[in-house]
């Protein structure tokens, strides 16, 4: 039987429904947790700028009579934390890890207006320092009520971006992996449920082509699929012994067609017969009427020859005794064709007995082909619930 052609076979479909929303969410996770990520981790740089920013404070307030460019305690805080500091005298860098360039400078208005003259603290995660964008936490130094100066803290923009693009591919690696590991599982999942359907598909176009072939793969399953394929080779079974049962009543059907062939030509044997008795008593009756016809003929000639009455009384006799034997024969003839008669009976009850036997077994065939059809619906609404719970998997 010729396969139909399929746009996707059924481990394509499969690995479609698996892999598809697999891969959109796998996807959209990685997007929504690289942004999450990168939020939260710009955010927790600018918790600890400010905790920094807060404890350098409390470490440059008892230096505070150093020297204008004196930055060792800022070198050395920059090498511990990776972190840039710098100490303002009022609104002025007084001392700094950012080098000597910077010393003398005035900090952003932005940064004055809300530090120094509103006494509040300050971050920001893109503000420009030395020409660069930067991570930074300023808090303010009050003493009596007055500010005095500010400590900063801060971190270049480039590295933290760096840090988070490690970040980022870690975590895109780690979602790669997962997203192998789904698409090994889910082609050992399509290939082990393909097999299976496939099993049944194959079963299925045997029994169509006539072959019951029982299918050994996947009966192990414990699913609707592996119940399909052990209800298949159940209906297997029951099509075998059906078309082993039809066949013996075809056996018995060709015998008793035998006996009515027999029985015909028998029939016909002893039609030949009767015809020729029939043909028998005919001659017979023919001859009756020829001797009948010559004894009309002498009764008319009386008349005119009635001196060869004793001449035609012994052709009379002779003619009337010609009558008796062939009466004689016409009996005979009866009697026989009497015989062939109830032998013809005989042999026309044989064949309507035949003929009973027969109509009883053509009635048990069509009883087996009803339950052959019953059969072969049951075999189609199979492998629609094959295709349905293949679909649903």
């Amino acid at each position: 039987m010729e396969k139909q052609k399929v746009g996707f076979s059924v481990r394509s479909r499969i690995m479609l429904i698996a892999l598809l929303p697999a891969v959109i969410i796998g996807l959209f996770l990685l997007i929504a947790g690289c942004l999450f990520m990168k939020a939260g981790m710009e955010e927790e740089v600018l918790k600890g700028l400010l905790s920094s920013a807060y404890a350098y404070r409390d470490t440059a307030v008892a230096n505070m009579d150093r020297e204008v460019g004196d930055s060792a305690i800022e070198s050395e805080l920059l090498n511990d934390t990776g972190y840039d500091f710098t100490w303002f005298d009022g609104d002025t860098r007084k001392n700094s890890s950012l080098g000597a360039s910077v010393i003398g400078t005035k900090a952003a208005d932005t940064v004055i207006e809300h530090v120094v003259k509103g006494k509040n603290t300050f971050t920001s995660k893109n503000t420009q320092v030395v020409g660069k964008e930067y991570f930074v936490a300023y808090v303010p130094v009050i003493e009596g009520g007055k500010t005095i100066g500010m400590a900063f803290a801060g971190v270049s923009r480039e590295s933290v971006e760096g840090l988070i693009g490690k970040s980022i591919i870690v975590m895109a690696g780690i979602g790669i992996i997962l997203l192998v590991i789904t698409i090994i599982v889910s082609l050992n999942s399509s290939n082990r449920m393909s097999g299976a359907v496939s099993a049944i598909e194959e079963s299925v176009t045997n029994l169509a082509s006539g072959n019951f072939v029982k299918t050994t793969r996947h009966l192990e399953r414990r699913d609707e699929i592996g119940a399909a394929l052990r209800n298949t080779n159940a209906l297997i079974d029951k099509l075998a012994d059906v078309v082993s049962n039809i066949s013996q009543a075809s056996g018995i059907v060709g015998n008793r067609a035998y006996e009515l062939a027999n029985t015909s030509g028998r029939l016909k044997e002893h039609s030949d017969g009767v015809s020729e008795a029939i043909q028998e008593v005919a001659h017979g009756a023919t001859e009756q009427a020829e001797t009948i016809q010559s004894s009309t003929s002498n009764v008319a000639d009386l008349s005119d020859a009635i001196q060869q009455v004793s001449n035609d009384a012994e052709m009379l006799s002779a003619a009337a005794s010609d009558m008796n034997e062939a009466s004689k024969s016409s009996a005979d003839a009866l009697t026989k064709l009497s015989a062939k008669m109830d032998t013809m009976n005989s042999s026309v009850s044989s064949i309507t007995e035949t003929m009973g036997a027969t109509s009883a077994a053509v009635h048990n065939v069509n009883q087996l082909v009803d339950g052959i059809t019953g059969i072969a619906t049951q075999t189609n609404l199979l492998a629609l619930n094959a295709s349905i719970e293949a679909a649903r998997a």
